[in-house]
């Protein structure tokens, strides 16, 4: 993602329309039994933003398109064929893990377009969302929001990150069952079961508030919304010797295990493959990395420097008196002595950054 792509926050209680549009028996059994077999039922709460969204059940949506008018930016000219734009997004928390819905069209055009929306934030408008129709069958891509700049507030825009297939392709009155899974900054994307994006965003988002998202002309029906949140995880790098073995047992470990963060180091794992190939990948797929960079250590230092390459949360320990390299002298480092004392100044000063981390609005 490009230095200007947008950062998300999660959605404040405060923000947006709260529309919530009650409808009879009869417009609820309309909707279809679930093609999700066997997904938890679960009771979210939602906000609707932009054109109203219809909420019929705590997992079921309805979006009612249309016609709208626009300004064509190159021409500054009327135009009578938009498509009105909503999006409500959900009360779950996301980390990362797996979204899932099922998606209809009841009709199909160049300007209907659907999809599920990994994070938001309602007061820029910015997201990132996984879209069927409009720019192809199925894109994943960023809607930057508007942003202030030295002139005044210019108005957001689209960076596609991937799209596959065309739009023409997708059926009026069918069910798509949409898979979106996020594991640390990479993106997957399954339609109908059937895998066909796996993109890596180059940097790791946290505190994300779900949804969807609508650009349509045309009515479309959304049934089974479910968040299924990962454990949330902490990749910790450091020289594996008897000192900070102690400090990975009886300092980090409890730690994260007080805040629910899953805390692993390689030599943890075992099965075949490139060590150095499953060390990317778990940082990769880590919602922070952990690292004590008080020995001068080659692989530490690699592996520090490829989580700041990922833009992933990188929190640095140190041993008091170590002489830190120019590179990462400027970085924000929790310096401790390697006593009792010592230990009580570490575990706070840890949990105060991971909690900061998980908290900080992204």
């Amino acid at each position: 993602m490009s230095d200007d792509a947008p950062r998300f926050s999660p959605l404040s209680q405060k923000s947006g329309r709260d529309i919530i549009v009650s409808l009879t028996k009869s417009e609820r059994d309309t909707f279809k039994p679930s093609h999700f077999d066997g997904l938890p039922q679960m009771s979210y709460r939602w906000v609707s933003l932009l054109e109203p969204v219809t909420v019929i059940t705590p997992t079921s949506l309805s979006f009612r398109g249309k016609e709208v008018d626009y300004v064509e930016s190159s021409t500054s000219e009327i135009k009578r064929d938009g498509a009105a734009v909503g999006m409500a997004l959900s009360n779950a928390g996301f980390n990362g893990g797996t979204i899932k819905a099922t998606f209809n069209f009841k009709s199909v055009g160049l300007k209907y377009g659907a999809g599920v929306t990994i994070g938001a934030n309602a007061m820029s408008g910015a997201h990132l969302s996984v879209v069927l129709g409009i720019w192809g069958l199925c894109s994943l891509r960023t809607w930057t929001g508007s942003q202030e700049t030295g002139s005044g507030v210019a108005s957001g825009r689209w960076v596609e990150h991937v799209t596959v297939g065309a739009s023409q392709n997708l059926v009026a009155d069918r069910d798509y069952d949409l898979q979106v899974e996020m594991r640390g900054s990479f993106v997957k994307v399954a339609l109908d079961g059937v895998p066909i994006i796996k993109f890596d965003l180059n940097e790791t988002l946290s505190a994300l508030r779900p949804g969807v998202w609508f650009m349509s002309q045309g009515d479309i029906e959304v049934r089974d919304f479910s968040v299924e949140s990962q454990e949330t995880s902490a990749f910790v790098v450091m020289e594996f010797s008897q000192v900070f073995n102690d400090l990975y047992t009886h300092v980090i470990k409890p730690v994260c295990a007080a805040l629910k963060i899953a805390p692993v180091r390689a030599d943890e794992r075992h099965g075949p493959g490139i060590i150095l190939a499953d060390i990317e990948r778990q940082i990769r797929e880590s919602n922070v990395v952990i690292a004590d960079i008080s020995p001068v250590n080659a692989n530490v230092f690699y592996e520090v420097g490829y989580s700041h390459a990922l833009k992933k949360p990188t929190i640095l320990l140190a041993q008091k008196g170590t002489k830190l390299p120019f590179d990462i002298s400027g970085f924000r480092t929790i310096f401790y002595d390697n006593t009792i004392d010592g230990k009580g100044q570490v575990e706070e000063g840890l949990k105060k950054h991971l909690h900061e981390v998980f908290s900080r609005t992204t």
